[in-house]
């Protein structure tokens, strides 16, 4: 399959992302769950919000690029990088369920019972 120009920016697009910020985010990700402290979860809260903001911005590049009157971008092409943006999604709102349940976790008991 030969891809169109558009495409090809597109995809070296969300590979900056993923390796920039999707990569990095699952790493915290895992020292999180592995160090259990509010530090880590602290950063992982970090990364998330960074990883969220960046993808943000890789779906108006992507709507910006379609929309354009020059694009060269199928709508198979269009279709393949709208799903991967939405995997992309998946992936950061299960880090943050995540990241929730750490913080849960977490957080001390302010239930005390009187005898």
């Amino acid at each position: 399959m030969n891809n169109s120009t558009s495409y090809n920016t597109l995809q070296s697009v969300l590979q900056t992302y993923h390796d920039n910020y999707a990569v990095p985010m699952l790493r915290v990700i895992l020292q999180m769950q592995r160090d259990r402290t509010p530090e880590s979860l602290l950063a992982a809260i970090k990364a998330q919000d960074l990883a969220q903001a960046m993808l943000s911005h890789v779906g108006d590049v992507a709507s910006r690029i379609a929309s354009q009157e020059h694009s060269t971008l199928t709508q198979e092409e269009a279709d393949c990088i709208s799903a991967e943006i939405s995997d992309s999604l998946l992936l950061l709102l299960s880090c943050i369920e995540e990241t929730c349940e750490m913080a849960l976790e977490l957080a001390p008991n302010t239930n005390t019972q009187e005898a």
